[in-house]
């Protein structure tokens, strides 16, 4: 029964790593639907910012591009092997994705062309 039980856990462990990983591509999701309608990656990283800060009071000295370019070196530094093997040690047993990561996310999102034929379908349904 050591075995079954081995198996068990296996089969455990492959099933929360699954159900976490979709909820940290549920926060993205919910970060590009704010990114739809803000329209303004800026403002979305803005909020993003503030959230990670915790104080009212930090708000005012944030600087989004500071941020934006923190977020371009994070990603950078990460898409080696090595680096990729350490972004998901960090984020493997996460709920939410890093907010650093959500920001590198964003930007891709604001880049892309199916942000741009959302942006185009939605102003046409109005």
């Amino acid at each position: 029964n050591a075995i079954l039980g081995d198996y068990a856990n296996i089969l455990l462990e492959n099933m929360r790593s699954n159900v976490l990983r979709w909820l940290r591509s549920a926060e993205l999701s919910c970060d590009r639907a704010a990114l739809l309608v803000a329209q303004d990656p800026k403002i979305v990283i803005s909020m993003m910012m503030k959230l990670a800060g915790g104080s009212t009071k930090l708000s005012k000295d944030l600087n989004v591009e500071e941020y934006m370019k923190q977020a371009q070196m994070y990603e950078k530094a990460t898409s080696t092997q090595l680096g990729s093997m350490l972004r998901r040690s960090q984020t493997d047993y996460l709920t939410h994705p890093l907010p650093i990561l959500r920001v590198v996310e964003i930007e891709k999102f604001a880049e892309s062309g199916k942000y741009r034929k959302l942006l185009r379908e939605g102003r046409s349904a109005i």
